[in-house]
Formats: C-alpha cells, structure tokens, sequence
C-alpha cells in the first residue's frame, strides 16, 4: 500500500505547474459556465412559469369579459328597443309582452345564466319572467334601479346581492333610460363560481383569484369569501395595495408581500371598471425550480467531468426551450391546429395537430410550404370562401399583412360548415420583414353564429322585418363612400295620426307593416330598405342615376301601396308623400344632405292630395 500510494505521489510531484494550472482552470472554466448556464435555465424556466399564471389569468379574465359583455349587449338592446316602443306610444301591455318573448329569447339562444329582463316602466314594474311581486316590494330601491338612475344612461354593473324573487347571489347588468324608465338583467353567479372552482376553493396553496372596483373594493361573488382566510381576513386592503402598485409600476403584474408573504399578482381589465386579480403565492410557483438548482449544485459540485457532458446537452435544451417559448408567447389562446412556417425557406413544420382531418395533410416537416398552405385551404373551406382563404395564405400576402402588425386572421366556413378563424403571428423578423410565422385554425362557431345573432337582432326594426334606422344609415353611409351613385326615397304615411285615431294602433301598425312588405316586395339586388321610426320609411337603390327608371320604380312602389287591403278601410286606400333625391356617379354628398333634400320634397308632396312624389332637381 505505501509503496502505490508512494506512486501516485511521485506521479503528481511530476506534473508540470503549467499542465495543473491548466487543468484547474479548465475546471474553473468548465464550472463556471455550467453555472451561467445554469442560471439561464432557471431564468428560462422562471420566465415560462410566470408567462403560464400570466396567461392563465388573462384567459380567466376574458371568459369573464365574454360572460358580461354577453348581459350589457342585451340590456343595450332592450333599452333601445324600449325606448322606439314609448316613441310610438306603445302600451305597458305590448311592452311586457316584448320583455317575456325576449327573455324566453335570449334563454335559449345564450344561456340558462341569464335571468329574465325587466325593470320600471312608465313608472310601474314589468317583469320578463312572469313574476309577480307582492305589495312590499318596492324596485325603485333596489340596487339595479337606484345605480343606474345615478349614472344616467351609462349601462352599469352591479354588485352581486339577493334577489328579491328567487332569493340567490345574483349581479345585475342595467340601464336608464332618457325618459327616467330602467331596464335590467340578473346574472347568476354559477358561471363565475364555476370560472374559479379550481382556483378559489380548492387551492393547493396559498393561491386566489379576487374580482374589484375601481374604487379598490373587493366584489364578493361568493358571499362568504371572509370564512376562506389567508389574504381573504382583509381583502380590501390587498385590493388597495394591489391598485397602488399598478398604478404606480403602471404595469398589470407585478409582486407584492403579505404578512411575510410573497406573492405574483397579475391584473386585467373587465367590463365595467372591474379589475380580475390573480394572486399566486411565488414560493409555491418556484419550489421546484428551486429544488432543481439546489440538485444542479451538487451535480456540478460531485461530477465536474460528466457536467462537461451535459453541458452541451443543457445548451441543445435551452435553445430548444427558448425557441418554443417564443412560439408560446406568441399565441395566447388554444388552437386546434398550429404550425410553423418559414417564408424564407419555404419550409412548414407541424406544432401540434388537431382531430380535423387537416392534421393529415401535413405532419413533420416539409418544403414547399407555400403549395401545401394552398392544398390546405383547398381541403378544408367550404366552396364559397375558398379562393378568398387561397389568397390569404399565399407568401406575399402574409408579408404585406403582416409588414406594420404581429398577427392577421380571416373567419372561413370549413368543409363541415363549421366557422374557424385562420391566424398568422410573426415569430421572427428578419430586416423588418417576418421570415417565420405561425399558422393556427381555430374553432369559434359559436362565438361566430351568437355574435350573428346578436347583429342580427340589432339591425332589424322588429315589427316589420326591415331593417332600423341605425344600421340602414350605416350601410347607405357606406356605399355614399364609395361614390357610385343612386337614388334616396323618404316617405310617410298620409294622415297616419287620424288612422291610429280613428281605428286604433292594432289597425295602424298592419299598415306600417303592409307597407313595409311592399317595400320588401320592390327591393332587389343590394337595394336598402328601412324603418326610420313611426310612419316613415326610406329606401336607396345603388347605381339608380336614371330618372326615368326611378320614377318606372316609384310608380310600381305607389301601386302597390295603393292595392293594400286593410278590411277596416272599407273603400278607403293608403296614401303616401315621397320624396326622390338622386346622386350620380362619382359625386360627393352626405346621407345628412339626402335626408334634408329629400324631406323638403315629401314636405311639397303633402300639400297635393293622394300618393305623390317629388323629384329633387
């Protein structure tokens, strides 16, 4: 034994000083770049858990935003709605019977969250859903009312408290009106308590998620959220902190301490000046992250030699870490197909794939990302959208689009007529141009068709099927734009104020709707007709500049309103004063200008007796 360990001694006395400094500094060396890359790896990792809470609570706080734009839409659809009705003079009857159909309505075409409309009107109570109060209840000092009077016509948001009929933690979306009248919409809480189930009650750390005002209160959507503990024994102060910190870092996350505590706090605007919080405790999020360097340490430390090994490994790693970070951060929903395409190369690469069949199209990589984008779209669209969704995908349109923004996308109907929205978002620019982007479908048929409906139910003037006054401006304002000319018609009904008189509303009303169906009747092609409000009516035909076919059109319009049959009329026909207005191709004018002009020959067609029109020359 003395004499091998005498070998090893006269061994080592015979190394040079040269190849032992070497050799520790290579050590040195070698330990010290594991160790920075150590430390890029936990930076990585920390980056990647916190870019996961960050994107965890802004999913969170859109399915909130999506849940309460959902009951503001329908309270600004009811409430314009309402107020055309007391325009006409319609009865509380009519308006009740309105409230009930759109509350059964907007059950089953939304959901079962949303309970009935109602509200007060013309100072009495009108309940969508049938119920009927008894005499002690007073709305007119119920939370819903009393918010919205005090904040005179802006849609509101109330906070979550009893309802008075189904005896549940209800919030309440509601308006009011200019006459004084208010109309309102409870939601119940079961979606938002579902939202957070995971979150909120069955934590497996110190982990919340807190909804408040701008005034930095808590909103209790549970009810009893003081029985949880932790940072719930005093919320509002959280609240508070958490307020001064976005304000101050003006930045919507940030860390805070609470009793010793560290926490992430992420902040996201909601509807309503709510704010969602979330509130993660930081030791939880990194004790992992923290054990691993702990183990990393004493790798290093014990296997300085095999470290040299998985030194090259960790490098692979980190780039391939850092490049799907970056496709992560550029996406910030679930997508059923996604991709990777590099312009430059002409090259696609499968990220993840869907159940869709287009998963099989293309899987792995390939060249020719350019054709194979094409035969994508030529598998997947439905017929009519084809070629525009052909044109969207191909490589000089994805520059250009792509040349001031980071991400551009087009809805399509796919071959199982299922609405999908196609994105691209840049991963990599190279002298300003993006050289790789991701190309993700995802499915949104039902957002699309609610969203459908809804527009839908905003359009159309109700009791005749045309279209309101506000979109039928909007479209006639958009072909005015465009300067290709045609002909505005403005008319109202004769003496329409001694019909309602004389035979009552029910009788006025199927004239405003026989004249409405006539209109119908003469309309073809892109030609818009409309219900400006009461008894008048407006129509534009584009490219009509003919004079002659206008008068052809107005005359075959006069002759069927002259052929309505109303029974209680007996012998006695419809008569209406119109006013024509034509702007020719390539002139410049106002649908404010047509209206005045036109409104200034139906005011010359009253004065003669029976269906006049007026031509503006």
């Amino acid at each position: 034994m003395k004499r091998k360990g005498g070998l090893q001694l006269e061994y080592l006395k015979k190394l040079s000083p040269k190849f032992v400094i070497i050799f520790l500094l290579s050590i040195i060396g070698v330990y010290i770049i594991l160790a920075y890359n150590a430390h890029l790896l936990y930076k990585t990792t920390k980056e990647d858990i916190v870019r996961a809470g960050k994107v965890n609570a802004l999913q969170t706080a859109q399915v909130f935003n999506e849940y309460l734009q959902t009951g503001i839409d329908a309270v600004n659809l009811v409430a314009y709605t309402i107020e055309d009705m007391e325009q006409n003079g319609r009865s509380k009857e009519f308006i009740k019977k309105y409230l009930v159909e759109t509350s059964k309505q907007y059950a089953t075409a939304i959901s079962g969250n949303y309970n009935g409309i109602y509200g007060v009107i013309g100072g009495c109570y009108l309940d969508g859903t049938g119920w009927d109060p008894d005499k002690s209840y007073d709305p007119t000092q119920r939370m819903w009312y009393t918010m919205a009077k005090a904040n005179k016509g802006k849609t509101t948001l109330i906070k979550p408290y009893k309802d008075a009929m189904t005896h549940e933690l209800v919030m309440s979306v509601s308006k009011c009106l200019p006459d004084g009248d208010v109309i309102a919409m409870d939601m119940t809480l079961n979606t938002i308590r579902d939202i957070n189930e995971g979150v909120y009650r069955r934590e497996t750390g110190d982990n919340y998620f807190l909804i408040m005002d701008s005034n930095s209160e808590v909103i209790d959507i549970f009810g009893d959220y003081k029985r949880v503990g932790g940072i719930w024994e005093n919320p509002d102060v959280i609240a508070k902190k958490v307020s001064k910190l976005r304000d101050k870092n003006n930045s919507n996350s940030f860390e805070i301490s609470v009793d010793s505590k560290k926490y992430f706090v992420y902040v996201e605007k909601l509807q309503g000046q709510w704010y969602a919080v979330s509130v993660m405790d930081a030791k939880e999020m990194f004790v992992g992250l923290m054990h691993a360097q702990v183990f990393a340490g004493l790798l290093i430390a014990f296997f300085i030699l095999v470290a040299l090994i998985v030194f090259f490994n960790m490098n692979r790693r980190q780039v391939e870490t850092e490049e799907m970070n970056l496709h992560l951060a550029s996406i910030a929903d679930i997508y059923s197909t996604m991709y990777v395409v590099n312009l430059k190369a002409n090259r696609i690469a499968e990220v993840s794939k869907g159940k869709e069949d287009i998963g099989n199209l293309v899987t792995g990589k390939h060249n020719h990302a350019d054709m194979l984008l094409q035969g994508m779209m030529e598998f997947y669209c439905d017929e009519e959208g084809k070629a525009d969704m052909k044109e969207f995908v191909q490589f000089p349109n994805i520059i250009s689009g792509l040349e001031n923004t980071n991400t551009i996308t087009k809805e399509f109907l796919n071959h199982n007529d299922c609405w999908c929205r196609g994105r691209f978002v840049v991963v990599e620019r190279k002298d300003g141009k993006p050289s790789k982007v991701m190309w993700m479908i995802e499915k949104i048929d039902e957002e699309r068709r609610q969203r459908d409906h809804l527009q839908y139910l905003s359009e159309i003037d109700r009791m005749t099927g045309i279209l309101n006054r506000g979109s039928g401006e909007v479209k006639i304002r958009s072909i005015l734009e465009k300067k290709t000319g045609g002909m505005f018609v403005l008319f109202d009904v004769d003496h329409f104020k001694s019909i309602n008189d004389t035979y009552g509303h029910g009788v006025g009303d199927r004239v405003i709707v026989e004249i409405a169906n006539a209109m119908k009747m003469m309309a073809t092609g892109d030609d818009i007709v409309m219900r400006l409000g009461g008894d008048e009516f407006a129509a534009f035909v584009p490219e009509l500049n003919e004079r002659e076919e206008g008068k052809k059109r107005i005359e075959q319009f006069m002759e069927r309103v002259r052929n309505i049959d109303i029974q209680e009329f007996d012998e006695k026909m419809i008569e209406v004063s119109i006013g024509v207005v034509f702007c020719s191709k390539g002139q410049s004018i106002t649908f404010e200008e047509l209206y005045k002009n036109a409104n200034r020959c139906t005011y010359i067609s009253k004065k003669q007796a029976g269906s006049i029109a007026t031509f503006w020359d």
